[in-house]
């Protein structure tokens, strides 16, 4: 019995399984911790990435981006205060409402875990030409913004891809982040 050679879909699959694991991993966390010199989880990470990138927002308004429930979003972002990465102010109209943003601690934080990972990708494409990692950089940008694109049915799979948007040729200003 001969092994099949694995396909594209395969692959893809595979790729983001082991990045996903990475991620996760306590081996890499310790490593990025250290870098950041501070540990902090990757669902603080994604929060702290999601407070910089919506500029001030409610607690309400991180679930929602986050998609996850607001007990969740308020234990992750009281942490988050706690060690001043992110900053709440009550909103002067509403003041069951506050808003959060990230503090200039949170910005270098993020900064610094940017880095961590760039600095890992360079090392990992550092033996391949230079059109080998544009190539790489060009189909991951496309796959991430079809992943955006998707369409669903009522059962959760995928049916289409909604009509791009996008000029060729322009960014859309969304970054990837490990």
């Amino acid at each position: 019995m001969t092994d099949a050679a694995p396909t594209p879909l395969d692959e893809i699959s595979s790729f983001i399984t082991n990045v996903s694991r990475l991620a996760t991993s306590d081996a890499v966390r310790r490593r990025v911790a250290g870098a950041a010199e501070r540990l902090v989880t990757p669902a603080e990470s994604a929060a702290l990435r999601a407070v910089a990138d919506a500029g001030p927002v409610t607690f309400k308004g991180l679930a929602e981006h986050l998609e996850l429930d607001q007990t969740t979003i308020s234990r992750t972002a009281n942490r988050l205060l706690e060690v001043g990465l992110v900053a709440r102010e009550t909103d002067p109209d509403d003041r069951r409402k506050a808003w959060l943003s990230i503090t200039a601690d949170g910005d270098e934080m993020l900064h610094r875990l940017q880095h961590v990972a760039t600095q890992w990708y360079e090392v990992a494409i550092s033996q391949w030409t230079p059109d080998e990692q544009r190539a790489l950089g060009d189909a991951l940008a496309r796959f991430r913004d079809d992943l955006q694109r998707l369409e669903f049915d009522g059962e959760g799979r995928a049916v289409a891809l909604q009509p791009d948007t996008q000029p060729d040729n322009q960014p859309d200003n969304q970054e990837v982040c490990a």
